[in-house]
């Protein structure tokens, strides 16, 4: 079964509906004002989703949604242009609407449709960006600190597989 890329992980990470519907029921319960309109999109959600995370913004330099309707100064200069962002802003939130299998094959590069500019706009900015941040090491790292990276998995097979530090990948973490 294909998975999805890192870009499109990401994408789904960067989903404003998966902390924009935390931030609003959390603050309907706390709100008192009655003449609040409920269903008035925030202009920049500051308290949820990977942006508020010291750890992302450490890691990426990104203090802000970096995806919105209007270029604003937290858009990537990738797209900082109107016609720009609207190509990026259609192309990700229909790949926001697709349910995971057809996510897939919709980033993928080189798909022809509506939003090929807006694809290749993500993709560009993405493959430069994501050399920066390091990530695939965090999450080598995170894995070895919960004892799931290949070796110890590996270890507490029934012993059908031999462990061998041979390879790289296979060594023990490191203490």
């Amino acid at each position: 079964m294909p998975t999805i890329p890192p870009s499109g992980a990401f994408l789904t990470l960067f989903n404003p509906s998966n902390w924009q519907a935390r931030q609003a029921s959390d603050s309907d319960t706390s709100s008192s004002d009655p003449d609040s309109d409920a269903s008035a999109e925030p202009a920049v959600v500051k308290d949820h989703g990977p942006f508020s995370w010291p750890s992302w913004q450490a890691r990426t330099g990104f203090m802000r949604p970096i995806f919105s309707r209007s270029p604003h100064s937290g858009t990537p200069s990738a797209w900082q242009s109107k016609e720009d962002n609207d190509a990026v802003w259609s192309f990700v939130t229909k790949f926001w609407t697709l349910p995971q299998a057809e996510k897939v094959g919709y980033i993928r590069r080189g798909r022809t449709d509506n939003d090929s500019r807006g694809r290749t706009l993500y993709l560009d900015w993405f493959k430069a960006e994501a050399k920066k941040w390091a990530y695939n090491q965090a999450i080598l790292f995170s894995l070895s600190d919960c004892n799931v990276d290949p070796y110890s998995t590996l270890k507490l097979m029934d012993g059908s597989t031999k462990v061998t530090s041979g390879l790289p990948f296979l060594s023990p973490p490191p203490s």
